[in-house]
């Protein structure tokens, strides 16, 4: 499961190129389970699934709704 960051505090991440491995790590997890038939559930990037900071408590965590949409 790749746990997806608030949405500000992403948008802020993958702007600033020293937080560029986001990115890099999503896509070789991805590619990895593709090879290996696995399955990944979520992404670090929450605009995927349409998330909100309204989903979040904080920057780095999620509220219910988050985790039903993933599973």
């Amino acid at each position: 499961m790749l746990p997806p960051y608030n949405s500000i505090t992403y948008d802020l991440l993958i702007k600033n190129k020293k937080y560029k491995y986001i990115k890099i790590a999503e896509q070789y997890i991805n590619n990895f389970a593709i090879t290996y038939n696995l399955e990944v559930k979520g992404s670090y990037n929450p605009h995927k699934y349409g998330f909100t900071y309204k989903n979040f408590s904080n920057a780095a965590h999620f509220n219910d709704i988050v985790t039903k949409k993933i599973e």
